[in-house]
This record gives C-alpha cells, sequence and structure tokens, in this order.
C-alpha cells in the first residue's frame, strides 16, 4: 500500500514503514481536519510512478519551497481540511463518506485548489485517485465502485458543475429516449408474443446474466489499451437489439421506437467525447462507466427519497401538533420545520 507515514531530512522526504490510520476531527456537519499528516507514492504503472503527493494535517509544518524535492508535491494549503468523500446522503447506499477510500479521498481533497496555484491539474489529481483506489490492500473490493468515484469527480469536480451538468443530461437523454422506445415497442409483447411470468422471470435473469458478463468484460478491459470498447459496445447492445428489431426502411422521420432509438444510438457515439477532459490515460473510460452507473445509481436514490419525503411528513404533522401545545411553564411552542436534509441533527 503506498500510503505511508513521513518524516523531514535534509529537505527531502522519508518513508514511514506503516500505512497510516487517518485521524480527524470534525470541525462542522460536514468538514473535518486531518490531524496526522501522511503521504502517497503513485504506484507502479501510473504516468507520475514514485512522485510523493503529501496530504498535510495539523502537525505538518510546510518546508521552504527551495527544501522541497522535485519528486515531492505539497499542497499549497497545509490546514488539513476535507469533507472527506462528498458523496450525497442519497446515494450512501452505494458509496459512503468514509472507509476504506477515505485516505485516496483526503489525499485528493488535498490536491484539489479552487484559489492560487494547484500542485496539480485536477485530471491528475482525479487519476491518481483511481489509482490508490485500485491499490490492493485489506478489505479492499468493488472495483467498479472506484471507477464509478473516479467518473463521479471527474464529471463535477474537474467539468465544474455547469459541464458536469451538460455531461449529465446527456447520459440522462440517452436513457430516457431508450426506455421510452422499448417500452413502447415492446410493452405488448415481442415478436408478436405477449408478456407473462415465466417470460418476465426469464427477462429479469438475462438482465442479471448481462451484468455479471459486462462486469467481467470491464475487469479484462481495464489494464488493456483500448479496453474500453468492449463495456461500451455491450452497453450499446440495449439500443442497438431492439433499434434493429424497429428497423424501417424507408426512414421516415416520426416519433416513433425506430427514431427515438436512433436518436439514443446517435448520443451514445458522440458520448466519448466527453473524455476529453479527464486524463489522456483514461479518456475512453469516463463515458461507459457513466452510462452504466447512471439506472443503478438514480433509481435506487429515488426510491429513497420518496422514503425521506414520506418521513418528513410524518415529522412535519408532529411538529404541528406540537406547537398547538403549550409547555410545561405555560409558554407557547414555536414551529419547527422539519428538515429534509439526511444528515440534519436528531
Amino acid at each position: 500500500m503506498p500510503f505511508r507515514t513521513f518524516t523531514w531530512e535534509h529537505g527531502s522526504v522519508t518513508l514511514g514503514d506503516r500505512t497510516p490510520d487517518p485521524e480527524l476531527r470534525q470541525v462542522d456537519d460536514d468538514t473535518f481536519v486531518v490531524l496526522r499528516s501522511f503521504c502517497y507514492r503513485a504506484a507502479r504503472g501510473d504516468p507520475d510512478e514514485g512522485v510523493v503527493y503529501l496530504v498535510p494535517g495539523e502537525d505538518f509544518d510546510p518546508p521552504a519551497q527551495r527544501e522541497v524535492d522535485a519528486r515531492v508535491v505539497v499542497p499549497p494549503d497545509a490546514s488539513g481540511r476535507t469533507d472527506l468523500a462528498s458523496v450525497p446522503s442519497l446515494f450512501w447506499w452505494l458509496i459512503a463518506s468514509y472507509g476504506n477510500h477515505t485516505r485516496a479521498s483526503l489525499m485528493h481533497d488535498a490536491l484539489y485548489v479552487d484559489d492560487g496555484e494547484p500542485p496539480v491539474p485536477r485530471r491528475t489529481a482525479d487519476r491518481l485517485f483511481l489509482t490508490a483506489l485500485r491499490e490492493p490492500g485489506p478489505q479492499k473490493g468493488g472495483a467498479f465502485r472506484h471507477w464509478l468515484m473516479w467518473a463521479a469527480v471527474s464529471a463535477f469536480g474537474t467539468m465544474r458543475w455547469r459541464l458536469g451538468l451538460l455531461f449529465g443530461l446527456h447520459l440522462v437523454a440517452v436513457w430516457a429516449l431508450t426506455i421510452w422506445a422499448v417500452v413502447w415497442a415492446w410493452g405488448d409483447g415481442v415478436g408478436g408474443i405477449g408478456w407473462n411470468a415465466w417470460q418476465l422471470v426469464l427477462a429479469a435473469v438475462a438482465g442479471l446474466v448481462f451484468l455479471v458478463v459486462l462486469g467481467s468484460s470491464w475487469r479484462a478491459g481495464v489494464d488493456l489499451r483500448g479496453g474500453w470498447l468492449v463495456p461500451t459496445a455491450i452497453t450499446s447492445l440495449l439500443i442497438l437489439v431492439p433499434l434493429a428489431d424497429e428497423w424501417t426502411y424507408p426512414i421516415e422521420l416520426e416519433v416513433e421506437p425506430f427514431t427515438l432509438l436512433l436518436a439514443a444510438l446517435v448520443l451514445t457515439l458522440a458520448g466519448p467525447l466527453w473524455g476529453l477532459w479527464v486524463d489522456p490515460t483514461l479518456r475512453g473510460w469516463l463515458w461507459p462507466t457513466a452510462l452504466i452507473a447512471l439506472p443503478i445509481a438514480v433509481f435506487p436514490a429515488a426510491l429513497i427519497l420518496v422514503a425521506v419525503v414520506l418521513v418528513w411528513l410524518v415529522d412535519l404533522g408532529a411538529s404541528l401538533a406540537a406547537c398547538l401545545r403549550k409547555t410545561s411553564t405555560g409558554e407557547e411552542r414555536p414551529f419547527e420545520l422539519p428538515s429534509l436534509k439526511t444528515t440534519a441533527r436528531v
């Protein structure tokens, strides 16, 4: 594990012999401070292999710039402030805000700079984040989640929110057009055969097998040049198969399943262009990662949001009832509007 403790010796970094356990102090609801500094040495195979990136904590004493080794990157902000993994609470079931990825998240926060000269470009920080997540270690798992976290910070960190929002709308458009067309064309059945219970079970099993095949192709391709093409092609089958079934000639540009699927295919083929905003070594992987992750993440999150609203309505009723009652001293109770924020203090 390339995460290590370190000490300064004669202007250079000497790595410790143990993996650090992150020590944090909570400042407010969302902000923490790293108490003990540590570092990350870029792993073998990374373009910056061997470079050491410091993660400052409260105990960090910034050296004079002239004393810093060229192979050591010192972030300009030595405050050690962090919000851990910036994961919205609706998605904590998929990726927690802390866990085995905490060290990588702290390093990523240290390398991101909003004001002043960044120690490395944001796309480089994103790549190092993914490299660190993929490091072998105890209780490491969830390979696709590592790529999903990288895609999220690339979309809403490197691209910033406006461009990231356009990227998200592009993904939503592909899935919306595809689902709309498939439900329209195959809602009553496929090939003149209506849906029944065993066909629905078979379709569900086929979907599970599809995900396993997709995951296998993903893992086989991540270390190969152009390996992103295989999962991209497999995902595109979800559009190509119904498109072939609905193919019409001559082509008429009317609102029908065929034209909807054709539009989804065109948007899918344009999707890899978003890779121009990420590190060159990972360009092909952004689009298939996000395309696969969107439905997996959004549908459960929508159910969680419904549950949060239902609980809020119950809390609202309780607040209304409470404000109608006086305190034990005979004073009026103020009305307290419940918060929808799932991280609010209880």
